[in-house]
């Protein structure tokens, strides 16, 4: 897949209130990706929100250097595979362990789930935001592309290519009972 889409941020310090939420996202904490007009010249985009309703999202936006990383993988669970994205902010002052990691999975086998991710593979940059349980921007941070997420799609496509899923649903259940985000800090790849 081919980076060509030109979304780097261009208008001097931010200021972003966003649109209300979709009703769903009132109970969600985590990260996930979204489509939103950050800059209306360029259009929609897909962002990646980090929903944090304690605390802890201020601290997170205090860090500096502020580093998002990635690692990905595929489980094979009974009821089916899990892609999982895990997503990580390095720890300055502890680089073998993360400040902050969440994981978000992935449908390998739904093309429809897949496209969100797809969209933000092509992209020149990521853009971050830090949400409060007020659902404010507390923070907004821009990365180079320099993930591969278009490699680790395919990747996760082929390594499931030969298998069935009987519930997605459950699949994720499974899959989120038997690690957590240390576990995939040192498997993923």
């Amino acid at each position: 897949m081919t980076i060509n889409f030109n979304n780097k941020w261009n208008l001097g310090p931010v200021q972003l209130v966003l649109p209300e939420l979709p009703k769903e996202f009132s109970q969600i904490e985590g990260i996930l990706p979204w489509n939103f007009a950050l800059d209306p010249k360029i259009g929609t985009e897909t962002v990646l929100l980090l929903i944090d309703n304690t605390s802890f999202i201020y601290e997170l936006n205090q860090i500096n250097p502020f580093i998002l990383d990635l690692k990905s993988g595929v489980e094979i669970t009974s009821y089916g595979p899990v892609g999982y994205l895990l997503f990580f902010i390095h720890n300055p002052s502890n680089p073998a362990k993360p400040f902050m990691s969440m994981e978000c999975c992935i449908d390998p086998l739904n093309p429809t789930h897949l496209l969100i991710w797809r969209d933000l593979a092509r992209q020149t940059n990521w853009h971050l935001l830090l949400i409060n349980a007020k659902k404010e921007v507390v923070g907004f941070y821009e990365f180079n592309n320099i993930f591969n997420l278009d490699v680790r799609l395919i990747q996760m496509e082929m390594n499931c290519k030969n298998i069935n899923g009987d519930s997605f649903d459950m699949a994720k259940f499974e899959f989120q009972s038997k690690f957590s985000a240390d576990d995939l800090f040192s498997m993923g790849i």
